[in-house]
């Protein structure tokens, strides 16, 4: 389950900022989760609970922004939505690609007072 170690990451990064900006409790965090994270929602969300019970943000929303996966053609240059089970591309069937998005796992914003 690394979902747990991603949410403690996550509360490290906003408890440094919330201590370096002098603030008193976390409202918000909101997180972008590429859909090849391989991370489950409501297991984050879950552990989340556990996690900031004694912190913080005890009381602070969690909103996940799913980000979906994308590829650029290496043959063709164009980009498109991609499928862990189809690795291929629509416009010249080529096999060979670059993953554009999709593996995103960062704190994109928090709110607090």
């Amino acid at each position: 389950m690394h979902e747990a170690s991603i949410v403690l990451g996550i509360m490290s990064i906003v408890e440094e900022e919330v201590k370096r900006l002098h603030l008193n409790k976390v409202n918000k965090i909101t997180m972008c989760l590429g859909e090849f994270t391989c991370a489950e929602v409501q297991t984050l969300r879950d552990c989340f609970e556990l996690v900031a019970e004694p912190t913080l943000a005890a009381e602070a929303e969690l909103i996940i922004e799913s980000v979906k996966a994308t590829a650029e053609c290496n043959r063709c240059r164009k980009v498109f939505p991609v499928k862990k089970q189809e690795m291929e591309c629509p416009y010249c069937g080529s096999k060979t690609m670059r993953l554009k998005s999709g593996r995103e796992l960062y704190v994109k914003s928090f709110e607090a007072d």
